[in-house]
């Protein structure tokens, strides 16, 4: 099981912003099940084919030591930073880099 951070990393590497389909998702049943789901193959690997890809072939550590060597800092809605207006998008980011 991932912890929110690392789920929320992986996604993000793999969706590009503005997804209905996986906003929903990770709204629905969060970010870990999603990433869990996506690992146990429960997403179609045709439709889906890089998303589920790039999720089964790059660490969470992967990305977030390259985030951490730019300086930037990885956020996200549990985060302090977080700017709870996004909230209010039809689509909110799974994360963002400041």
């Amino acid at each position: 099981m991932s912890t929110e951070i690392e789920a929320r990393a992986r996604l993000f590497d793999a969706i590009e912003g503005g997804s209905t389909f996986w906003s929903r998702e990770i709204s629905d049943i969060g970010a870990g099940a999603v990433v869990e789901r996506i690992i146990g193959k429960c997403y179609d690997p045709i439709k889906y084919e890089r998303v589920v890809t790039r999720v089964r072939s790059t660490s969470a550590e992967q990305i977030l030591e390259k985030i951490g060597v730019t300086g930037s800092e990885f956020i996200y809605p549990s985060t302090q930073e977080w700017p709870e207006t996004l909230e209010d998008l039809a689509c909110p980011p799974i994360a963002l880099i400041v």
